[in-house]
């Protein structure tokens, strides 16, 4: 690719190279995961997305830092909910359903983040909290909405039950997301994430420990490609 071609994917600034032209390429946005990022990093950033006229989509920002942003650029949103920073953008057709399910209120920052980023990216949604396996009835009330959507993030801790016992029930790729939510033995997700890998049912995959962004990407592709097929 010669310079001037690669000038037209890439904005180049002191510390970063930023891939303005991904969601062309891949139906996929940059994010920028910010969470060992300094404000003053994430400033500059922001002003060369925004300089590009490219998607703003800030993953993991705690207040200090949104405040910080936000007080230098306007325009920004700052969902605390989901540590997301964003600049929003002229209003998308939003298609197709996405499930996102979450197994307990404290994985609650994963589901969000699921939440948004599909939101962002031009999806449906239905969002659905608190039905873990500890009381499997609670799930009963939602399966026509889960079985009516392209795929489902399944947002869970501890053991990491829950995807298998929906994998089971509908006919549509499940997306497990392990969370770090869970006493000692859970090791930080790994236990839910080894749980989610082992799973019986064969239409769950599982992404890394605390990615509602990656599941939600994945699921938007999916979620995107049948709705095209559809038409």
């Amino acid at each position: 690719m010669r310079s001037k071609e690669l000038k037209a994917f890439v904005e180049y600034i002191s510390h970063s190279a930023l891939d303005i032209r991904r969601r062309e390429r891949t139906g996929i946005i940059e994010a920028v995961y910010s969470e060992y990022k300094e404000p003053e990093v994430l400033l500059d950033i922001a002003k060369a997305l925004i300089r590009r006229k490219a998607p703003l989509f800030f993953t993991r920002v705690n207040a200090e830092k949104a405040d910080f942003i936000l007080s230098h650029i306007d325009g920004l949103i700052y969902v605390p909910e989901a540590q997301i920073v964003y600049m929003p953008h002229k209003k998308r057709k939003r298609v197709g359903l996405v499930s996102v399910v979450s197994a307990g209120t404290s994985d609650r920052l994963f589901l969000e983040e699921a939440c948004l980023t599909l939101n962002f990216l031009g999806n449906n949604y239905a969002k659905i909290s608190d039905v873990g396996v500890a009381g499997v009835h609670r799930i009963i009330p939602y399966l026509k909405t889960l079985k009516r959507s392209s795929a489902v993030i399944v947002v869970a801790g501890m053991e990491g039950a829950l995807p298998s016992l929906i994998g089971g029930i509908v006919n549509v790729p499940v997306i497990a997301v392990p969370t770090p939510i869970g006493y000692g033995v859970s090791y930080g997700g790994f236990a839910a994430l080894l749980g989610m890998l082992s799973s019986c049912s064969p239409n769950v995959c599982a992404v890394n420990i605390g990615n509602g962004f990656g599941a939600a990407c994945i699921a938007s592709l999916i979620n995107h490609k049948n709705y095209k097929r559809g038409k």
